[in-house]
């Protein structure tokens, strides 16, 4: 096997670096897709000043289902 070289060590630290590389860039793609899921459901998400009644909003005066007062 005239194609492979290096060392049992060179590949051994090759396959540990490309694994924590790996785990690195899940980490990174993770933490990315959470925080822009969180800050899409915060602009959708509203909880009333009165009440505390959580709930989504439905229109642009972002009025509670509960108790009916305009939280702008």
């Amino acid at each position: 096997m005239k194609f492979i070289q290096g060392t049992p060590e060179t590949w051994l630290l090759t396959i540990v670096l490309a694994g924590i590389a790996a785990t690195i860039l899940t980490f990174a793609f993770h933490a990315i897709s959470s925080k822009i899921r969180r800050m899409k459901l915060k602009r959708s998400r509203c909880t009333c000043r009165l009440c505390g009644y959580r709930f989504l909003v439905s229109d642009a005066e972002r009025t509670c289902p509960h108790c009916s007062a305009r939280n702008a």
